[in-house]
């Protein structure tokens, strides 16, 4: 999706991640990895795995 994202803005879409980590997993995967520093959507921190659940 990262490399796509551009692609799906003009179709008016907006993507978000979800993952049970922190934002401060988050913050350190984005300034130690290649990949995941190309990410420009939203990544959101669910710790307690309540929005997850709801899903």
């Amino acid at each position: 999706m990262a490399d796509h994202y551009a692609e799906f803005k003009k179709l008016g879409v907006e993507i978000y991640s979800v993952s049970t980590d922190t934002h401060f997993t988050h913050k350190a995967w984005h300034s130690s990895s290649d990949t995941i520093a190309k990410i420009q959507y939203t990544m959101i921190g669910d710790p307690t795995g309540q929005l997850t659940r709801n899903f």
